[in-house]
């Protein structure tokens, strides 16, 4: 369990779309993702982000809790949670980071490992 959060659980699921704000260090970033869980955070001493007025999460000493789903998928949500852990370790902070998406991927794997001809041979053999 997280220090300084409490957490109330509860039988039905939570699961909806969610925009915040995170306050880290050097920057404020909006995110969005989906929280998922059965419960709420019903105290949090160093809360992620905000959701409105409701604060979310938890992040202190790089102790980092969230129920957004997809937090780290934003890239600037990833540059300004890693730019203090970068500079610490004399690492650059990229001006620009290139993240193929994963679906794009799969559907490359797809496509080369598939006889297209076939496929549609196949489909339209029914017809």
């Amino acid at each position: 369990m997280i220090p300084s959060m409490h957490v109330e659980f509860q039988k039905q699921k939570m699961v909806r779309r969610q925009r915040a704000t995170v306050k880290f260090e050097h920057a404020e970033v909006e995110v969005a993702g989906y929280e998922i869980h059965h419960g709420k955070v019903t105290a949090s001493a160093y809360p992620l982000m905000h959701c409105g007025d409701i604060g979310e999460g938890y992040f202190h000493n790089r102790l980092l809790g969230t129920h957004l789903h997809g937090f780290f998928q934003d890239l600037h949500c990833r540059t300004a949670f890693l730019a203090p852990i970068r500079r610490q370790k004399n690492l650059p902070i990229p001006s620009r980071e290139v993240v193929k998406d994963p679906f794009d991927r799969w559907a490359g794997h797809v496509k080369r490992h598939l006889d297209w001809e076939k496929v549609i041979e196949i489909m339209e053999a029914d017809q």
